[in-house]
């Protein structure tokens, strides 16, 4: 294996033709694959974590040592030559003795970690709140002491304690446990903006970093938006909170819908709304059909009209936003709104059916049945399979026929 391998991993070209016959076909000036495959890991390293991968680690460390391996090897006549120095007998056990060494803390660390894991497994599941029992918190307090205690280096473990200590109102203890996993952990989001709600008053700067450090760092940041924004809010920011909302829900729409209480919560004026609302009918619309569900109308159908002002600024345009429009102006009892909306679905979809099918309901309860008919006719060319739109053709036209 390693006799083929030479031609892709030798830094100075392929052995002489008489001493390879069969030769690879490589110049002395070929790039050798083995340094070629190793830098482009770690180029690959500045852009993604993929040497936390235990498996593309092990592809790493193996090509290394082959690539170690082979340019330290030649071949002669078939017979093996090696140009590592030789290994005297008291190097070769300190080598043996430090592998077996380093292998030993490798498995006791390993398996404190599975141990720890183990031990917090089981109690995971009771959620830690002043309502839990105090044998149950004792019995939790414990598994996470164990679990420290197995697994240092962990965050997780000392932040669920910090949770305990806030239940038994023992701030100074919980903040301890808090700074602690942060500690271990700078990265994870979650733990900083813990540590950000637990300091003083007098320390807002700090508080503030702490936060927005949290939400930068943090892989899930959609997740810690919501505590930020609640911060803000409750510290007296609102202006920052309006500001962070605008721009983060005008990268990200769908974060809304998880948004929408808060911003009923804190009672958001419209005008606050507004300038939060990202500028897209979905957006608009979703804001609108919440507010009818919390009795308030007039929002509702402000909000929802104001949607379609953003029209021309999508993509696709979709029926569903004309349909729960008109459908709001009939519960509302407003017709002339609704056939307003229904033109309007026309005009910038033609070919949707329903729309022409709904204009021409108005036109025969006006009595204005040509109209009504070119609007029928024009549905069933649009769906021939429709039954129910051949039928209203056929009843309007049998009306038209004998004056009814």
């Amino acid at each position: 294996c390693v006799r083929w391998c030479w031609p892709c991993f030798s830094t100075t070209g392929p052995p002489p033709p008489e001493k390879n016959p069969g030769g690879s076909g490589l110049s002395r000036s070929s790039p050798p694959p083995g340094a070629i495959s190793i830098c482009a890991l770690l180029m690959h390293s500045v852009v993604d974590f993929n040497l936390h991968n235990g498996a593309v680690g092990l592809y790493l460390f193996f090509i290394c040592g082959l690539l170690a391996a082979v340019v330290n090897h030649r071949y002669l006549h078939y017979e093996e030559e090696s140009l590592l120095p030789a290994m005297t007998g008291v190097r070769s056990s300190m080598l043996s003795a430090a592998t077996a060494l380093f292998l030993i803390v490798t498995g006791v660390c390993q398996l404190g970690v599975l141990s720890a894991g183990y031990r917090y497994a089981q109690v995971k599941h009771l959620y830690v709140s002043r309502y839990l029992a105090p044998e149950l918190q004792a019995e939790v307090d414990e598994a996470l002491r164990n679990s420290m205690r197995f697994d240092p280096l962990e965050g997780r473990y000392p932040f669920e304690r910090g949770r305990i200590e806030i239940v038994r109102r023992q701030p100074l203890e919980a903040f301890a446990y808090s700074l602690r996993a942060a500690r271990l952990q700078p990265m994870a989001g979650v733990y900083l903006q813990r540590l950000a709600m637990m300091l003083p008053a007098s320390r807002p700067e700090e508080a503030e970093a702490l936060m927005e450090k949290g939400y930068r760092r943090a892989l899930d940041k959609d997740g810690l938006l919501g505590s930020w924004i609640e911060w803000l809010l409750i510290t007296g920011r609102r202006e920052q909170a309006v500001e962070l909302m605008q721009e983060r829900f005008s990268q990200a729409p769908q974060l809304l819908v998880s948004m929408i209480p808060l911003l009923a919560a804190y009672e958001f004026s419209r005008h606050e709304v507004v300038r939060v609302l990202p500028r897209s009918v979905q957006s608009w619309m979703r804001y609108g059909d919440y507010l009818e569900k919390t009795g308030d109308i007039e929002g509702a159908g402000y909000f929802r009209a104001g949607a379609l002002r953003f029209l021309d600024l999508e993509g696709e345009v979709r029926p569903g936003w004309f349909t729960q429009l008109i459908s709001y102006y009939r519960r509302q009892k407003q017709p002339e709104k609704a056939l307003e909306t229904v033109r309007l679905g026309i005009d910038y979809l033609p070919d949707y059916a329903p729309f022409r099918i709904w204009l021409g309901d108005h036109y025969r309860q006006q009595g204005i049945t040509y109209r009504a008919k070119e609007e029928y006719e024009r549905a069933v060319m649009l769906e021939p399979g429709n039954e129910t739109y051949r039928k209203k053709l056929r009843k309007l036209e049998l009306d038209i026929e004998f004056g009814e």
